[in-house]
């Protein structure tokens, strides 16, 4: 919640800006103004993927632009202008995006990393009676040498020399 809400009543911030909003942001798609409890305008952009409500992100406050505000703390923010406000959406907008390409990335080397594990695993056990060396792991793998001994040590923390043994053992 923001100051001004701080300085009065946190459980109704918390009731319609959590609840309120929140649900409000499940069943839409854009960004839009909202106008809180206390008569400060907010921003409110919810970031969804594949149709499911991940979060929303708020921007604000701001006073409305006309008429007189009900405090002092709400004269003193910055006014509600149509730009201002748009702005802060596409602001937001493309934040919420980066933020779920982010996530997406996260999941699709975390699937790699899962895959090489299981790659290297398999290598191991289908060729460590045979003399083998990090090279021949390297062709499984699509890598360099190098960065097949460094993918090892990042996602066993062994070394290819370590797992040959242990593999034999």
């Amino acid at each position: 919640s923001h100051s001004v809400c701080k300085k009065t009543d946190p459980e109704k911030c918390i009731a319609d800006c959590y609840y309120s909003v929140n649900e409000q942001a499940k069943n839409r798609a854009a960004a839009w103004e909202h106008l809180c409890w206390k008569g400060v305008i907010e921003i409110i952009v919810p970031v969804t993927l594949n149709s499911e409500h991940l979060l929303t992100l708020f921007a604000g406050p701001f006073r409305p632009a006309s008429g007189d505000a009900p405090s002092v703390e709400i004269a003193n923010l910055p006014a509600a202008d149509s730009n201002k406000l748009q702005r802060a959406a596409r602001i937001l907008s493309v934040l919420a995006e980066g933020l779920l390409a982010k996530v997406s990335r996260l999941h699709i080397e975390e699937d790699q990393s899962n895959n090489r594990r299981t790659t290297i695993k398999r290598f191991l056990h289908s060729y460590a009676h045979r003399s083998i060396s990090l090279s021949d792991l390297d062709k499984s793998l699509y890598l360099s040498e190098s960065r097949t001994s460094h993918v090892v040590e990042d996602l066993i923390g062994k070394s290819f020399r370590e797992l040959v043994i242990e593999e034999r053992v």
